[in-house]
């Protein structure tokens, strides 16, 4: 797609214009010029944003004419349009040289906090009604270094921040940093069977079509952070929220800890799968068990699994009402990083596909065993034709065996009285001749 189509898409802000003056005193800038130009240079800014808006950039392209293209909007489609832009170089190599270069400055930028520490210091003096002059005072801050930090031209150092949650009455980390989140990506009721594509019983993980975000608390908070929930009214554990970590964590104390169990099992075609399980992990005398650990759970439940081999196992981190890591302030709101919320988001995916896969299988094999029951019925059909047809040949044989052997006998008995007056003929002839 050329980049004149991906103008129209309406998330994106691109703006044209040209550098009629670029010093320490500012840009003055002014209408875009015409006429074919190298694109030179890029530059490159990534904003968190909100769970509501996503994550954010900006690209600048500068052009050798002074020409700028200014590219705001999501940052999925601010980089297809980037791309897209570098393509109309007509040096291939040049363009080449570009785009590696130009994606290289990609991976390694980050987000810039200095757009979430604004939001957040705008937001908490406007829920706290006090007046920028009133904060600064109270604060012993230079006004004017309140009015940069409220515009986003400069940061909010930790010593600002310790002053500010004072007088705001939020965490002083919520002023430096985005609370960290990472989805749900799995649900599991301790106490009944749970029926979506298929039975999940007590225990088993199940996705969920449902895309529910959690804080993290900051002292657990690591990128291969997971979180699952528990769905169980009427339970001890409703509503909490189990993290772990998503890398395998066998080498830990796992014996007696609340777990997050991965088991390989075969599907309907013999095909490899991982199930996860949420359980108390017990090993006795070299026996694996997992037990359900809500005591309200029925007696023929307890046991979730036994005597099996795990694939992947994990304890349980953190155990937590998430009402009480989401304060009065709305942090929450911010986006970590738009790659952990992508990978996550691939691994919701991935379980849901495991769930499709299943339950295609289920199809598949209910229409072969329906395919197999018409074949087995039309073999049964055709062989009884087939022993009818027999029966229907034995007995014409039989039937033409009895015609031809009656035929032969009639013509047996007729050859015989020829035969016999032929002889009373000569006989009687015999006996005149000896009279004469």
């Amino acid at each position: 797609m050329s980049f004149k189509n991906i103008e129209a898409n309406k998330n994106l802000k691109i703006l044209k214009y040209s550098i009629l003056k670029r010093d320490d005193k500012g840009i003055t800038t002014g209408q875009f010029q015409k006429g074919a130009s190298e694109l030179i240079k890029s530059t490159i800014k990534k904003f968190p944003g909100s769970l509501l808006t996503g994550p954010s950039a900006r690209v600048v392209f500068e052009y050798a004419n002074k020409n700028v293209i200014q590219i705001d909007g999501p940052v999925e489609d601010v980089l297809f349009a980037a791309v897209a832009k570098i393509k109309e170089k007509k040096n291939p190599a040049k363009r080449d040289q570009f785009h590696q270069a130009f994606m290289s400055d990609w991976n390694n930028t980050t987000f810039s906090l200095t757009a979430y520490q604004k939001d957040f210091l705008n937001e908490k003096i406007k829920e706290s009604n006090v007046s920028v002059s009133g904060l600064a005072r109270d604060t012993n801050q230079n006004r004017q270094s309140v009015y940069y930090q409220l515009s986003g031209e400069r940061g909010i150092t930790i010593e600002n921040a310790l002053k500010y949650a004072a007088k705001l009455n939020v965490d002083p980390a919520d002023l430096l940093l985005p609370k960290q989140l990472t989805t749900i990506w799995g649900y599991v009721n301790t106490l009944q069977d749970v029926i979506t594509d298929e039975n999940y019983y007590p225990g088993r993980v199940y996705p969920s079509a449902k895309k529910e975000t959690v804080v993290v608390p900051r002292d657990i908070y690591k990128s291969n952070i997971r979180a699952i929930k528990i769905d169980a009214r009427g339970s001890m554990y409703h509503n909490q929220v189990a993290f772990y970590y998503k890398d395998n964590q066998s080498n830990l104390e796992i014996n007696n800890k609340l777990c997050v169990v991965g088991i390989k099992v075969k599907g309907f075609f013999d095909e490899e799968l991982i199930y996860f399980y949420f359980g108390l992990y017990e090993e006795y005398r070299g026996k694996k068990t997992l037990l359900n650990p809500d005591p309200y759970c029925d007696e023929s439940k307890k046991i979730i699994y036994q005597d099996f081999d795990f694939e992947f196992i994990s304890p349980i981190v953190s155990l937590v009402d998430p009402k009480s890591i989401q304060d009065a302030t709305v942090a929450k709101k911010y986006m970590p990083t738009e790659v952990l919320m992508s990978q996550q988001d691939a691994e919701r995916k991935l379980a849901d596909l495991t769930v499709q896969y299943e339950f295609k299988m289920k199809d598949l094999k209910l229409q072969n065993e329906k395919d197999r029951a018409k074949g087995a019925k039309l073999l049964a059909e055709y062989e009884k034709a087939q022993r009818e047809l027999e029966e229907k040949t034995e007995q014409v044989k039989r039937t033409l065996s009895g015609e031809v052997m009656k035929a032969v006998k009639d013509l047996y008995y007729e050859q015989k009285e020829g035969e016999k007056a032929l002889y009373d003929q000569i006989k009687n002839l015999t006996e005149d001749k000896k009279r004469a």
